[in-house]
């Protein structure tokens, strides 16, 4: 089963398993905005079988001028090419931490 773990993250709402419940909270925290957008700023190869992911999501909330800019770090840890454990991370000194890097 995939696992998300937002523990350290403002979305704690993300803690879950399985891919249900990381598309779940995807798609609540997207539906909340008129427009969204997330870019890859930087990828961190972690070998032997994950990588750090440092975002940008912008966005609008629906119904309002309240526009979001925010920087996110993600550890993505995968097995056979597949996604099995989702980390955010609001902070990116503490994904590297996690991560080991610090």
């Amino acid at each position: 089963d995939a696992q998300a773990d937002a523990r350290r993250a403002i979305v704690a709402w993300l803690d879950g398993r399985g891919v249900d419940a990381l598309e779940r909270a995807t798609s609540e925290w997207v539906g909340t905005f008129e427009d969204w957008t997330i870019e890859a700023v930087e990828f961190i190869d972690l070998p032997p079988s994950r990588v750090l992911a440092i975002v940008r999501d912008r966005g609008r909330a629906k119904g309002s001028e309240f526009a979001i800019d925010n920087e996110f770090a993600h550890i993505w840890t995968l097995r056979e090419g597949l996604a099995i454990r989702f980390e955010a991370f609001t902070d990116k000194a503490d994904a590297l931490e996690a991560a080991g890097l610090r």
